[in-house]
């Protein structure tokens, strides 16, 4: 049998990624809100759309937010 593709989770199993995406969110919250979020705080929103998580934290910023957290990672 011929397989024509695989599939498998890369992010949480082979790679954990978790300190990229703090690391991104502490730089996003430095440049737009000039200081840092709780990682526990971060850790709550984990899983959610980025532009919500963003909205938590500031409902004016969230979409330059986001492009600085992508840009970042």
């Amino acid at each position: 049998m011929a397989y024509k593709g695989i599939i498998f989770d890369l992010d949480g199993t082979i790679l954990n990624s978790t300190r990229l995406n703090l690391d991104a969110f502490h730089h996003t919250c430095d440049t737009h809100l000039g200081y840092r979020i709780n990682e526990r705080k971060l850790l709550k929103m984990y899983g959610k759309p980025l532009l919500e998580q963003m909205k938590h934290f500031s409902e004016t910023k969230s979409t330059e937010m986001v492009q600085t957290y992508r840009d970042y990672s």
